[in-house]
């Protein structure tokens, strides 16, 4: 299987997408004047990120993730790491019986997919 660059530009960047949302009351980010770390926008002071990863959390019901994300959000977590599929796992669907990504070769993003992703981030 050929994997096109739009398929790692987006494996990549999701892989470290940031769900910052877990606390509804987290305040913007900016970034520093030297690029090297997270601010909050308002105070300019630097931001402490506690992560936890959940690689697959997109294959889980909506009840699942709500309960996983309430307890990483009391347990002090801040961000949550996740992707949409993992290769070679990229034909796998999530709860909702919807895969990841579509196409011959299962590099394209499939958009409604993506209804279940912005759930997650929001």
């Amino acid at each position: 299987m050929v994997i096109n660059k739009e398929f790692w530009i987006v494996y990549l960047l999701l892989g470290v997408l940031s769900v910052w949302a877990v606390n509804a009351a987290t305040p913007p980010l900016g970034i520093s004047a030297d690029g090297r770390y997270f601010i909050e926008k308002k105070s300019g002071k630097p931001v402490f990120i506690l992560a936890d990863t959940a690689w697959n959390l997109a294959a889980l019901e909506r009840e699942e993730i709500d309960l996983y994300l309430q307890n990483r959000a009391g347990n002090g977590f801040n961000t949550i790491m996740f992707t949409l599929n993992f290769y070679p796992q990229a034909k796998a669907e999530n709860a909702y019986g919807e895969a990841a990504y579509v196409g011959k070769d299962h590099t394209q993003l499939n958009p409604s997919n993506l209804v279940h992703v912005d759930y997650i981030v929001e």
